[in-house]
């Protein structure tokens, strides 16, 4: 059912799972892009008790990348901890279980990260209290004082009315509708033409879940854009969280094949 690269974000999901406190999870994501980084990448902590911590990828440590993702690594913490893989239907459709907020998206950068594509990155805290925007206002402060950058907020999608249809059918969210944020209209357009071109689903429901995106454009006002990314799933804020296999394979083509499409390749050979 799945390649290699679908095994490692299935893999990275087992080992996020059994982390149990937001501590072991922000360091066994340091210890994950240790091995993948380049000898010009940076990787550190940022932030402090005011703000909360965050740790950032940067691809080269003297200049941007062109795209920066934004990920909430932070987490409701349940006392059960476990994520399976199963079939649900008569159409030998597979999907994931298991408290899936935020680590898919997680994953999924640590595989883009393992790839070598060109791509910064915010693993951000305090997203689930509505508060991890301080810390991407600082970041950008800091390294995007000219607006260079193409910002991707990658996070799992919820539906108020739980469409089947789009959890089921591998859809990924490309809202073009929240009132409240600025969004990067041109890479939307771009991303959904290329996914067109692949038969890749894609669905603009107005979710109420960009609320990383959306705080942060809310609170500093700027010509800064940005898009949100969400992976549908079922059973929100819950152990039992359920989404589609298919829309994680369906989000790695994406990515990986939009990049391609704009030429940018990896930079280092795969570990």
């Amino acid at each position: 059912m799945r390649n290699d690269n679908e095994t490692f974000v299935m893999d990275t999901l087992f080992r996020l799972t059994a982390c149990a406190s937001e501590d072991m999870l922000f360091d066994e994501i340091f210890s994950q892009v240790n091995k993948f980084k380049n000898t010009s990448s940076s990787l550190f902590f940022a932030g402090d008790d005011n703000i909360g911590k965050y740790l950032v990828y940067r691809h080269n440590q003297e200049t941007s990348a062109k795209y920066l993702f934004l990920v909430h690594a932070d987490r409701l913490m349940f006392k059960e901890r476990r994520m399976e893989i199963f079939k649900k239907d008569y159409n030998n459709n597979w999907f994931i279980r298991g408290q899936l907020d935020n680590i898919i998206s997680v994953a999924i950068v640590l595989y883009l990260i393992k790839l070598g594509y060109p791509i910064d990155c915010l693993f951000v805290s305090r997203e689930e209290i509505l508060e991890s925007h301080p810390q991407i206002i600082e970041y950008l402060n800091q390294y995007d004082v000219d607006d260079k950058y193409k910002m991707i907020d990658l996070d799992i999608d919820i539906d108020k009315t739980v469409d089947g249809d789009v959890v089921n059918g591998g859809y990924i969210t490309l809202s073009d509708t929240a009132h409240y944020m600025k969004l990067d209209r041109d890479m939307i357009n771009e991303i959904e033409a290329y996914a067109m071109s692949v038969d890749i689903p894609i669905t603009k429901f107005d979710s109420f879940n960009p609320a990383q995106a959306g705080k942060y454009l809310q609170t500093n006002p700027s010509n800064k854009k940005i898009i949100y990314m969400g992976l549908p799933l079922t059973c929100y804020h819950s152990p039992e969280e359920t989404m589609s296999w298919q829309t994680v394979e369906n989000t790695l083509n994406l990515l990986t094949g939009f990049f391609q499409s704009k030429n940018i390749k990896p930079c280092v050979p795969m570990v």
